[in-house]
């Protein structure tokens, strides 16, 4: 079985790289893995990009599964430098697929975050540190230096937090505590800050929406850690992130989009559901 998902994963990988090298208005040619292959369009890839993802669920450490020849497609320098010499090629080459599609406007986007959130939740992955590296560069592209003259596009911001958000959703309780509190520090000052970044990603419904769904996936998780006795969330910080994270669904139920008010009221319930009754029935 091993065997059959090494040769499956490293002939997608390589067929999805060759494919991906073409222009859209490029001929067919004939790739050395001896597939015709020929540009792709949008649907193609987004079905590429969630069979690869499919294919990160094998329950084996991806270094006894990878090539050393697979080709690296975007050098994405500021991610691939900050990573573990020993990272196996395979987990290369699918952050540097990964993170090439997560920033852009496309349908691909999503099946990009959850390649990328499934590849650095894998425990293999996290004992490398890919979570906390890649965690990282996510901050870094919606919170810039403040000397930054350019701010990303919107669409690349909703990318991000669409790749955060799908951590919450996908994560652990015990791959997330460590996280908790950087994930609502940073956040809560997207939410709430008054830098041009800040009001560049709130001028988007879709962002608004995901940071409702970060927050609310902070609140619960730190109720639920708190109920473990975790010492990653101290009790003071616990009550911190309740107060601000259902002051912020309260004020979003006034949101001008339908989507964005759902979201509040969903965070809301599900926060509500895990208090004890008396501060429930506050909510």
């Amino acid at each position: 079985m091993q065997t059959a998902i090494h040769l499956l994963q490293d002939l997608m990988l390589r067929v999805f790289i060759e494919w991906d090298s073409l222009k859209s208005d490029a001929e067919s040619r004939l790739a050395a893995t001896g597939i015709t292959v020929q540009p792709l369009n949008w649907e193609e890839r987004y079905v590429m990009l969630l069979w690869l993802s499919h294919l990160l669920l094998a329950p084996f450490d991806l270094a006894s599964i990878s090539s050393d020849d697979i080709p690296i497609p975007y050098n994405y320098t500021q991610i691939l430098e900050s990573i573990p010499t020993n990272t196996p090629q395979l987990a290369k080459a699918i952050i540097s697929i990964a993170v090439r599609y997560v920033v852009t406007a496309g349908k691909e986007r999503e099946a990009a975050t959850l390649l990328l959130a499934r590849l650095v939740l894998r425990p293999d992955m996290q004992r490398l540190g890919l979570l906390r590296i890649l965690t990282n560069w996510a901050f870094s592209v919606i919170q810039p230096p403040a000397e930054s003259e350019t701010l990303p596009p919107v669409y690349t911001c909703i990318g991000v937090l669409s790749f955060l958000a799908r951590l919450g959703v996908s994560g652990q309780v015990e791959d997330l505590a460590p996280l908790v509190t950087q994930f609502f520090d940073k956040i809560l000052r997207i939410a709430q800050g008054d830098s041009a970044i800040c009001k560049n990603i709130r001028s988007s419904a879709s962002a608004r929406k995901l940071l409702v769904k970060i927050l609310r996936t902070c609140a619960t998780l730190a109720l639920t850690l708190a109920e473990k006795g975790d010492p990653h969330v101290p009790e003071d910080k616990v009550s911190f992130i309740l107060e601000e994270s259902i002051d912020f669904f309260l004020v979003t139920l006034a949101d001008k989009d339908m989507p964005v008010r759902f979201a509040a009221s969903k965070a809301l319930a599900m926060v509500a559901l895990k208090l004890d009754a008396d501060m429930s029935a506050d909510v």
